[in-house]
Formats: structure tokens, sequence, C-alpha cells
């Protein structure tokens, strides 16, 4: 998507199983959408992650944040983890 209200639009229509957000607009998103995100699992990505970063994200309700670029590998990890606690 090429912006905030575009993702959000298509967060309600598609209803996806995962959203890969990028950190201009992972806060926002979660704002916005708080209760329709409650089984939505949101990974967010970024160049610049530390754990502050991380435990903003963990605390407004997203799932994970990757360090981009991050490899095939380490989504498939994350993908796996997300099922593996019965989110997807």
């Amino acid at each position: 998507c090429e912006s905030l209200p575009e993702l959000i639009d298509w967060v309600e229509a598609e209803c996806p199983n995962l959203v890969l957000c990028d950190a201009g607009w992972w806060h926002e998103l979660l704002l916005r959408m708080k209760g329709q995100l409650d089984r939505l699992p949101v990974v967010v990505f970024t160049p610049l992650a530390d754990e502050d970063l991380w435990l903003d994200v963990i605390e407004e309700g997203g799932y994970d944040v990757l360090l981009a670029p991050f490899s095939e590998r380490e989504l498939v990890h994350t993908l796996r983890t997300i099922q593996t606690h019965g989110i997807l």
C-alpha cells in the first residue's frame, strides 16, 4: 500500500492473516485499528530496530519487529512462530 489510509482500507476489505508494516506507519495503524486487530498479527519492519521500538510495538498490540532488509529465512521463522501461537 502507498499510504496509511490505503493500508487501513485494505485491511478492512481483505481481512488478511498478517500485516507487514513499515516502521513509519505501525503506531498509527495500531491506534486506528484498536480492537479490530485482536487476532491479526502486525509485524513491523525497519532498518533501525532497537529494544525500545520492539517493546513499543509489542505494548501497542503488534506482534514483532524485523530488521530490514530481512531474509526469507527470518520471515519464515516469524510466520512459523505466529502459527505456533495459534494466531495464523
